[in-house]
């Protein structure tokens, strides 16, 4: 079933590269402070998202973001999922917001626990 609704989100398999590789259409991302909004089809998706000076710098000045999920427990995981073909990747227009501080994460990796 995590596959399914990966696929029906525009999602891809991780390994292949020419099918995540453009902007997905109608998906945008924007850091206000440490939130990171996602937004698709009219859903916003948020959570936490400590970035630092360098990570900010790199998404605005490239205008997009890479998200990554698989069906994993904890992002140590991502790895062996990556391996097995079971990890999704997803290339995401992205801008900023205000209150825009330095932090302390250097990547994304959006992880979905069972």
């Amino acid at each position: 079933m995590f596959a399914e609704t990966m696929k029906s989100g525009r999602w891809a398999a991780l390994c292949d590269f020419p099918a995540w590789g453009d902007l997905a259409p109608s998906w945008h991302a924007e850091l206000v402070g440490d939130d990171l909004l996602v937004q698709h089809d009219g859903i916003t998706y948020d959570g936490t998202f400590p970035a630092n000076r360098e990570w900010r710098t790199a998404a605005r000045e490239s205008g997009f973001i890479v998200a990554m999920t698989a069906d994993i427990i904890h992002p140590v995981q991502m790895g062996v999922a990556a391996e097995q073909g079971s990890a999704y990747a997803l290339t995401i227009a992205y801008r900023e917001g205000p209150d825009l501080g330095p932090t302390r994460a250097t990547w994304l990796t959006a992880a979905t626990a069972r």
